[in-house]
């Protein structure tokens, strides 16, 4: 059964997500909110295994709430869920570890198979932010003046590989030692190592230089 909790300051709108999801069999709706501030704390009242967040909120917004669900417990996975597809807002939400993007458009039978993907470990975007990721990853490319770079020129193992996809996900070294069974120095080294050979400067670049060679 996968737990999920439901949040959107529009009561129409929040009740028929509800309605739509407990329509399916392995679902159980564990509860809504209205704010930002309410779904943290269903968050820790319920311990939901997914949560539907919508991006604009009063008290705090979907970005906030975002990142205290995760600070509060990492292995609930939130699937962002908006009307607004500007860059600001799909930007912060994959660089706070979000875990989907999409839009309240999405139909009901392409809900509730993007809650099942998520709640097997997969990340889904809507086309049009996944559109814009990518622009903002060629942009960002010409900026560093990075080439693309084939897998025969890059001197990663699994265990870098793994470490690179933790890191585009936002995890901390700490939080990557504990999930590798590596000690946090040498996840840092290996995140230093890793920045040497691809020539970024920041775990950011880092994260994009891995979605743009195909890393991760």
């Amino acid at each position: 059964m996968i737990k999920i909790a439901v949040a959107d300051d529009q009561s129409l709108f929040r009740n028929m997500l509800i309605y739509i999801l407990e329509q399916e069999p392995s679902f159980e709706v564990v509860g809504g909110a209205a704010d930002g501030i309410e779904v943290v704390e269903l968050c820790k009242s319920k311990q939901p295994d997914i949560v539907l967040l919508d991006v604009k909120m009063p008290k705090a917004d979907g970005i906030s709430a975002l990142m205290k669900i995760k600070e509060l417990n990492q292995d609930i996975k939130v699937v962002m869920l908006t009307t607004f597809e500007e860059g600001e807002y799909i930007y912060k939400a994959c660089s706070n570890a979000a875990d989907g993007y999409i839009v309240k458009d999405t139909k009901p039978e392409a809900l509730v198979n993007v809650v099942k993907c998520v709640s097997d470990g997969f990340f889904v975007i809507h086309p049009s932010a996944n559109e814009y990721l990518m622009k903002q990853m060629t942009q960002s490319f010409e900026v560093f003046g990075t080439d693309i770079v084939s897998d025969e020129n890059l001197d990663f193992d699994t265990v870098d590989r793994t470490i690179i996809r933790l890191v585009s996900i936002g995890k901390n070294n700490a939080e990557i030692a504990a999930q590798i069974n590596y000690s946090e120095g040498t996840v840092k080294n290996r995140i230093s190592r890793m920045l040497a050979i691809t020539g970024t400067k920041d775990r950011t670049q880092l994260a994009i230089f891995a979605l743009h060679n195909g890393i991760v």
